[in-house]
Parts: C-alpha cells; structure tokens; sequence
C-alpha cells in the first residue's frame, strides 16, 4: 500500500490516486501554503510600516538630499522647504534632479507646492494634482 493516497471524486464514481501523482499534489499543497505564508509576511512588514508621518525637511544643501532618501525607505511623506536652497540656481537645480532620480529609483511622486515647496510621497501614496 502506498504512503500517500488522495480521494477525488469525479463524476459518478470515485478515483483512487497514489503514488507519485498523490506525492505531486501534496507538493502543490505545500507550495500553496508557502505562498500564502509569504504573503502573510509581506502583510506583516505593511502592518510595520502603518506608522507612517508626514516629515517637513529644510533643504540647504546637497547633502539634505540624503535625508530624503532615508525617509522615503521608511514610507514617510515628505514637505521639503527648498527657500535656502533657491539662492543658488545652479545648487537648486541639481537638488531638484537628484530628488527627481531618487523618486524614479524608488517609484515616489514629487509634485510642486508653488515656488518654494516641494511634496514626495512614497509609492504607496498617490498625489493627485
């Protein structure tokens, strides 16, 4: 007699599995239950991140960018005040790429709040213009 053996019923009468294909399905079994187990851990690191704050960020140089980037990884929504910045033009436009290059890296949105202020939103968060 087998180790394994499944009944699945079919129709009208009922149909006997064994062996290698009762060894199969119980692999797919397992692997359906290692699925969900995965995406019960990926629950999990949501539910770790449920802690979510909206960070107001003064930009004064080019190594304020990296703040950003910090925070952006922990799922935070950020209100940058580039105003210290903006007295340099070249300094500001490089801060703007280099914050436009961390949101395409990272699937953020980055929208402008006038002349002075700019939001980033994790990917999670959708800004609607």
């Amino acid at each position: 007699m087998p180790l394994f053996s499944i009944r699945r019923k079919k129709a009208e009468n009922e149909k006997m599995i064994e062996g290698e294909e009762a060894i199969n399905i119980l692999k797919a079994l397992e692997k359906s239950v290692i699925d969900d187990m995965e995406s019960s851990n990926e629950l999990n690191q949501l539910e770790e991140m449920c802690e979510i704050y909206i960070r107001f960020l003064r930009v004064s140089s080019l190594a304020d960018i990296q703040k950003v980037d910090q925070e952006l990884e922990r799922g935070n929504i950020l209100i940058l005040d580039m105003y210290d910045i903006l007295g340099s033009p070249s300094e500001a436009k490089r801060s703007v790429e280099q914050l436009r290059a961390i949101c395409r890296y990272k699937e953020a949105e980055m929208r402008s709040l006038g002349n002075r202020y700019i939001i980033i939103a994790p990917y999670f968060v959708k800004i609607v213009s």
